[in-house]
């Protein structure tokens, strides 16, 4: 994408990198939703599907989300792409859940101490 401007003029740098960090941030998410879910469920939402069966009588199964951080508001953001009452997941996919909003939290935090969090 080219953008013309006079070489006095900062506003189209400016358009420039809002566009990089856009597609940086879309590679963060994307990146960290490929960790959290099967590639055949990049689509964040409902999946209409029970891969361990249905949970109890209120399950509406499956839900892709992402996890990201949003450096510039300081916020951990996870994306369920649509309402959600509750998540049920097995003991290892809440672990890898906590490390992905542990590792989204210390990329969205300024100060480099503000976490220190240990899994034991």
């Amino acid at each position: 994408m080219a953008n013309h401007h006079k070489s006095g003029d900062k506003s189209g740098d400016n358009s420039v990198r809002e566009v990089f960090r856009r597609a940086e941030l879309f590679r963060q998410f994307s990146k960290m939703s490929e960790a959290m879910i099967p590639s055949t469920l990049l689509k964040v939402g409902p999946q209409n599907d029970y891969p361990q069966g249905m949970y109890g009588k209120n399950d509406e199964g499956a839900i892709a989300f992402s996890v990201g951080a949003d450096r510039k508001n300081e916020k951990v953001v996870v994306d369920y792409g649509s309402a959600v009452t509750s998540i049920a997941m097995d003991p290892q996919q809440a672990i890898h859940f906590a490390e992905l909003l542990i590792k989204s939290a210390r990329k969205a935090a300024r100060s480099a101490t503000l976490l220190k969090v240990e899994l034991t």
